[in-house]
């Protein structure tokens, strides 16, 4: 392929190309930002005794396979997972509700 007129060859117009639209690309949406807390820090004060909870009777069913044993555990898992989709779902409410204020604000940075 010959060069074009301005002297320059396809791979130069590459590099320019790509170039353009990286910098059109970073105007129009910014840049990465490190990522929010997950929502499993946020509430680790109230999940991590409930996953003491759950683990600990699982090494005690494991160890004594008991009907008290297996209620223990079949009482300590959907406590744990009740509570930890509550705080996954209030994380995403408070995700949602932050996206629409910026999409209301026209900020589509979220700067």
């Amino acid at each position: 392929m010959a060069a074009s007129s301005t002297g320059t060859g396809p791979e130069e117009n590459w590099q320019s190309l790509q170039a353009a639209m990286h910098d059109a690309a970073t105007e129009s949406f910014g840049t990465k930002r490190p990522p929010q807390e997950d929502w499993m820090a946020e509430n680790a004060v109230v999940l991590e005794p409930l996953f003491a909870a759950k683990n600990k009777a699982h090494k005690v069913y494991k160890q004594r396979a008991t009907r008290s044993s297996l209620t223990a555990l079949n009482d300590a898992q959907p406590e744990l997972q009740r509570t930890a989709r509550s705080c996954a779902g209030t994380s995403s409410a408070m995700t949602s509700n932050r996206l629409q204020t910026l999409v209301t604000c026209g900020n589509c940075t979220g700067a």
